[in-house]
């Protein structure tokens, strides 16, 4: 027979396999609000602290929201306000780059252009396009094609935020497949 803590663990697991979030107290129950508590997740032993972003959104107020989201999702974060900027950083630190952000305007063909880019030089860095609710899924499709790895709508929540560290290595993967049927 198990034990009690052999089958704590092994929910544990099996929920963290499944990407499910699952709250603890200290002594390894299960709580339910409590001061004391801490969320637990797969992405816990993946050390988000770690993980660099590099957010780029022209509208100053936003990206200050997005970037204190990501702070408190334990990122780290360089945050820029236009295309050139995110060229230069990643020119700058490409290497040390896990994950590009970006909030683009569908009305701006510098967007579609810098996605371009990056996918081809940069494809090792996951591309993350944050949209407004009201634009066209035939949009969404459009930076797919150029090779973006996943797309978040306004408005944004930790909740979403704290998963972006599971796109870290997954780009060139999407990338070659994007490619492969364009």
């Amino acid at each position: 027979m198990l034990r009690k803590t052999s089958l704590s663990l092994v929910f544990l697991q099996i929920a963290m396999d499944k990407g499910k979030q699952i709250i603890i107290n200290n002594n390894g129950g299960h709580a339910g609000r409590s001061c004391n508590n801490s969320t637990m997740t797969s992405d816990a032993f993946n050390n988000q602290s770690k993980l660099k972003i590099l957010l780029c959104d022209s509208d100053p107020e936003s990206c200050d929201e997005i970037s204190t989201l990501l702070t408190k999702c334990r990122y780290q974060v360089i945050s820029v306000n236009s295309f050139v900027e995110v060229v230069d950083t990643l020119d700058a630190e490409g290497p040390h780059i896990d994950i590009l952000l970006v909030s683009v305007d569908p009305h701006i063909d510098k967007g579609m252009k810098m996605l371009k880019y990056i996918s081809e030089e940069f494809q090792h860095i996951p591309v993350i396009i944050i949209l407004s609710r009201q634009d066209h899924v035939s949009l969404i499709y459009k930076y797919l094609n150029l090779g973006v790895a996943d797309y978040l709508m306004k408005p944004l929540c930790t909740d979403e935020l704290s998963n972006l560290w599971k796109h870290k290595g997954r780009s060139r993967n999407i990338i070659g497949i994007t490619l492969m049927h364009s």
